[in-house]
């Protein structure tokens, strides 16, 4: 099939922009203009901003390399859940240099503060530095999962017949306005997380469902009482978003969207809207010695062009926003004074939701008509820049998804090609579709989100769908997301852990914050409980394995395409290792810069 008049042209004016976009030093000191990508996704309303790979993966995908793909072995080390033993904290390499600056950039500023509430990486990378967390994954390995979980504020922790955890804290960690953290403070936090109140918009709720009570028995121990084994724990309390929170703030009514008290490596200086974050070291952190680096500041910068000049002239240390194509080039262009960190798969993927609340889209034959009009090929080629994969609902690189014979034995995933185009006619035939039929697609303001609209337009036309883009800034875009006003809305999703704990939870049970269909399902809501509680985990594999194929059959979402993950740093930044996605390991309280 000859591809449409968009798809032809879209990557040949992508080279153009980016054979233009070398514009020199000085880019950061310059008007900061366009729109730029922004793979990311956040449940809560954008209010005002504060003051202050498979077997045999498909042509169009490229291959992750085998060390990138270690987070996926990772997941299923862990059968049970396992105590830790006290450690000390490692002492720095005899040839750290401590006191740089490090310097990078996001690609628009953040809805607010609060890392509990949102799901955008513009809160978690730039605010990751001023928290801690209770447990972490390791920052300095790729591999994320219930093997990889070392303490941050918890020192140690036991467990008593996989129902009973109890963690032992650091007892000289103190939030920067000097208050002493204690358990207090994590039950309080991990309470607020499970939102059992209804006070806050919580993504990862639903991780904690497994959590009967947290008991503090004195300052410096956390106990957390489980009503059924919960082998995902560990990894759910890793992530990075559950940033330990005063209590007393918290009781008092802290505003976490507009406030910050952190107990973190660094100290948020001062955050300048559309400009950057400027932090310094805290020199009460917990840890002896740490953090190595005397600054950090995080730069706002949503044109891609200006990323790429900033990077290249000398004005930021790592490129974190970097496309495929932007890394190609700064490399053949930096040589050996660049280090390139990818592309490895990553837990972000594109997708289609529906508002099933509407007619046609409470009509399954018309959300699978909808699925199989769309080339994935050609998302892979323009939406993921011709590196990504293809997949259904977990990612196709771990050790969760049914496999992709399976997921392509899905009417709406099956190959695209003239004859799924025809049988998707016939089922909207069915359905009572005419040929003709209008509709809006709900598009953020930004290149990434209205080329993706355009892809789906471009598709649906060969089904006699005709779609228009209804674009609204970031802010309208979230609340017409939340409040459930749209027909269809693309977006491109991530999270944190390839678990599939965390990412049903948050996408595909009754309930989950992200279901933004609504959609319920007995049946994947049955297999949800049933994995989750699952010790053995080749056992706990097959049941997510049904649980997809049966939840991808619902289409509540339909996934385009998974992407890539990459970050080009340069080779003085040492201690920083890039992960599967933006939401863990960003503290960099071990970089250090061999200037």
């Amino acid at each position: 099939m000859e591809k449409s008049y968009w798809m032809r042209n879209r990557v040949a004016r992508r080279r153009f922009i980016r054979g233009a976009g070398v514009i020199g030093t000085g880019a950061i000191g310059a008007a900061l203009i366009g729109c730029g990508s922004d793979d990311d996704d956040s449940s809560s309303a954008a209010p005002a901003a504060p003051a202050a790979a498979p077997a045999a993966a498909p042509a169009a995908a490229t291959a992750a390399p085998a060390a990138a793909t270690q987070s996926a072995v990772a997941q299923g080390g862990a059968a049970q859940l396992q105590s830790s033993a006290a450690t000390a904290v490692p002492a720095p390499a005899e040839n750290v240099k401590r006191g740089g600056h490090l310097r990078f950039e996001i690609s628009g500023d953040p809805p607010n503060y609060d890392m509990h509430a949102n799901s955008t990486y513009r809160v978690n990378v730039p605010l990751s530095p001023v928290h801690a967390l209770l447990v972490e994954f390791d920052p300095l390995s790729a591999v994320e999962g219930p093997d990889n979980v070392q303490g941050q504020l918890a020192s140690s922790w036991t467990v008593d017949n996989n129902l009973k955890v109890t963690f032992d804290l650091h007892s000289n960690a103190k939030f920067h306005n000097g208050e002493p953290v204690t358990s207090k403070d994590v039950k309080a936090t991990f309470e607020r997380i499970a939102n059992k109140d209804g006070s806050i918009v919580s993504p990862r709720m639903k991780n904690y469902d497994a959590v009967e009570s947290i008991e503090t028995p004195d300052d410096t121990h956390v106990v957390v009482n489980l009503n059924r084994p919960a082998p995902s724990l560990f990894a759910m309390m890793a992530q990075g978003w559950n940033t330990i929170y005063s209590h007393k703030d918290i009781a008092n009514g802290m505003d976490f969207k507009l406030e910050i008290n952190g107990a973190g490596p660094m100290k948020l200086d001062k955050y300048e809207r559309g400009n950057r974050f400027e932090m310094s070291a805290n020199p009460d952190y917990f840890l002896e010695g740490r953090p190595y680096l005397a600054k950090q500041t995080v730069y706002v910068i949503p044109d891609g062009s200006t990323r790429f000049a900033s990077f290249q002239g000398g004005e930021t240390d790592i490129f974190l926003m970097a496309t495929q194509a932007d890394a190609e080039s700064m490399m053949d262009i930096m040589k050996d004074k660049a280090v390139l960190d990818g592309p490895m798969p990553s837990n972000g993927f594109g997708s289609i939701n529906f508002n099933t609340s509407r007619e046609p889209w409470n009509d399954n034959r018309v959300r699978t008509a909808v699925a199989m009009a769309m080339n994935r090929d050609e998302a892979i080629a323009v939406l993921s820049k011709g590196v990504g994969y293809h997949g259904g609902y977990f990612n196709p690189n771990g050790i969760w998804t049914a496999g992709l014979d399976a997921v392509q034995k899905v009417p709406g995933y099956k190959p695209y090609s003239d004859a799924v185009v025809a049988e998707a006619r016939k089922m909207l035939d069915a359905a009572g579709v005419p040929d003709g039929f209008d509709a809006t697609i709900l598009t953020r303001q930004g290149s990434t989100y209205e080329n993706f609209s355009l892809y789906i337009l471009d598709n649906a036309k060969a089904i006699g769908l005709n779609f228009t883009p209804d674009v609204q800034e970031t802010a309208s875009a979230y609340d017409r997301l939340n409040t459930r006003n749209f027909d269809l809305a693309p977006w491109r999703h991530g999270y944190a852990v390839d678990d599939p704990d965390a990412l049903f939870g948050e996408f595909y049970v009754t309930g989950a914050a992200r279901n933004y269909s609504e959609l319920s399902s007995p049946e994947v809501d049955d297999l949800f409980l049933k994995q989750s509680t699952e010790l053995d985990v080749p056992t706990r594999q097959e049941l997510a394995k049904k649980m997809e194929i049966a939840a991808l059959d619902l289409y509540g979402k339909i996934v385009t395409d998974w992407s890539a993950a990459r970050m080009v740093r340069r080779s003085y930044v040492k201690n920083v290792v890039k992960h599967p996605n933006l939401y863990n390991a960003n503290r960099f309280e071990t970089a250090w810069l061999d200037l």
